[in-house]
């Protein structure tokens, strides 16, 4: 057995089931594990297969102490119920399950996967003691992982330099391959003419993410034919539908199901990635959403970040812009819109780095890993 400890809600974590998804697949693991948090009550099979145990604490508050015991609480409720099972693997997805997860490599006797989505100490949410702290514990507990295995090979060069450890694998974070869809009928039913061009923003709406750029220029652009379609939710929602509303080329919509996205996303002319680098975290990131453009055959501006621009440069699937810089912002907004004999390469060239940048390649490194852990099949 596999166990996969996560401690967020499990619903939003799509990573976890397309790996889970591809080791039964594989037949590296007869049964896999999600231990983790739910908005349902009970327990619930994925559709990969795998099963889902929600695990939940006493309480439902926002004291510190209370939200310390209660994440202790959920610690120990896990460790009692992986007490009963017959495990071979466990895998980390967060720091904070770290110190956990190594518990239970050393009671049971299996293999330890840290598998991390980011740079926990990097992130602007985390610094003083709480980094400190974080830092020491992982540069610690680090040491028990057998494999780690990261996002973006900056994230794997900075764990290298930074714990002394062997270079961790590189599993991105990226969707399964899906034929383009066509846009046509849904751009006319969003009301988008012929002629218009429309760039497209996915996902959290929030700071940290050229929102408040993105709406100055567009609203310098009111008397253009360059739409701005901002599609999801977050703090800034409020501030783009205000912003909406006196500016009729910018656009707000509410998020969709994960199975519609592209389909959405094939209205738009261009993706936008600006991602701003406010921690180390970000700046090395390659968000998901970056592929989900070029799996819809849409190129991509973004900010020069490292690994993102690494991809649209060698990919020649968009433009990069310097981060920040609002000139250069709108100036790339109009040359996109010009969408000549450069654009129709840009697609061609979308669709070739979605078809090499997509789960399914991704596949391959995750199972070779797994099969490095262990001599022939696991159960």
């Amino acid at each position: 057995m596999n166990l996969h400890v996560y401690p967020s809600n499990i619903s939003n974590e799509s990573r976890i089931e397309k790996i889970a998804e591809s080791l039964l697949k594989n037949n590296i693991f007869s049964e896999i594990v999600i231990a983790g948090k739910s908005d349902k009550n009970k327990n619930f099979l994925l559709s990969s297969g795998a099963m889902v145990v929600v695990f939940r604490g006493l309480f439902e508050s926002r004291n510190l102490i209370f939200r310390v015991v209660d994440f202790l609480v959920w610690y120990f409720r896990i460790l009692r119920a992986s007490s009963g099972w017959r495990l071979e693997c466990v895998n980390a997805h967060s720091l904070s399950v770290l110190p956990l997860c190594v518990l239970i490599k050393t009671l049971k006797g299996c293999k330890l996967i840290y598998d991390t989505h980011e740079l926990e100490t990097e992130t602007n949410s985390t610094s003083g003691i709480r980094k400190l702290v974080g830092k020491l514990i992982e540069k610690y507990l680090i040491k028990y992982a057998d494999k780690t295995v990261v996002v973006s090979g900056s994230y794997a060069d900075w764990y290298e330099r930074a714990y002394d450890i062997e270079r961790p694998v590189v599993v991105r974070n990226v969707p399964k391959y899906v034929p383009p869809y066509k846009g046509a009928d849904l751009r006319s039913e969003l009301g988008f003419g012929e002629n218009d061009r429309v760039f497209l923003y996915q996902g959290l709406i929030t700071e940290g993410r050229g929102i408040r750029a993105l709406l100055c220029c567009f609203q310098s652009l009111v008397d253009s034919n360059c739409h701005l379609l901002v599609m999801g939710y977050g703090p800034l929602k409020p501030l783009v539908e205000e912003r909406s509303l006196i500016c009729p080329n910018i656009h707000l919509l509410a998020p969709v199901p994960p199975d519609v996205v592209l389909k959405y996303t094939a209205v738009a002319d261009y993706g936008l990635c600006f991602i701003e680098a406010t921690s180390l975290s970000y700046k090395f990131s390659l968000p998901n959403k970056l592929f989900e453009y070029c799996m819809a055959g849409k190129p991509v501006i973004a900010f020069d970040l490292p690994e993102i621009a690494n991809v649209i440069s060698e990919g020649k699937c968009g433009y990069v812009i310097p981060e920040g810089d609002m000139v250069e912002m709108k100036l790339a907004i109009i040359l996109a819109s010009k969408m000549g004999k450069d654009y129709r390469n840009m697609v061609t060239s979308a669709k070739r780095v979605a078809s090499q940048y997509c789960w399914e390649a991704q596949e391959a490194v995750l199972i070779g890993l797994y099969q490095s852990l262990s001599e022939g099949r696991v159960k």
